[in-house]
């Protein structure tokens, strides 16, 4: 398997996703989507665009920026809100995390 560095602006890119996804993630519940079928259907198609682009990062191309250490971990959480949010009823204690665990790292 090759070893790449990553390049600065494709890691930028790639978290301006992930931020963009978390403010719409946090938009949908203020407005209270989660109490419309719709809603639950847009909370689960952010979470799972923020899966995707969780599982497009390489964790060993970004030890220079320190994202190896917890991106596995986010990853398992983003998977466990998109599966809580397509449950019947709805679980939504792992998507309510998700912006929570941006702030862990970005401190």
């Amino acid at each position: 398997m090759e070893l790449r560095q990553i390049r600065t602006d494709e890691l930028r890119t790639k978290m301006w996703s992930l931020a963009t996804h978390v403010r719409d993630l946090q938009t949908a519940f203020a407005e209270g989507k989660p109490a419309t079928a719709d809603g639950r259907a847009e909370i689960a198609r952010i979470l799972g665009s923020m899966e995707e682009t969780a599982m497009s990062l390489d964790a060993r191309a970004y030890t220079r920026h320190h994202a190896d250490a917890s991106l596995g971990a986010f990853r398992s959480e983003l998977r466990a809100a998109r599966e809580g949010a397509e449950r019947d009823p709805p679980e939504y204690y792992f998507a309510g995390r998700i912006s929570g665990s941006c702030a862990y790292c970005h401190r």
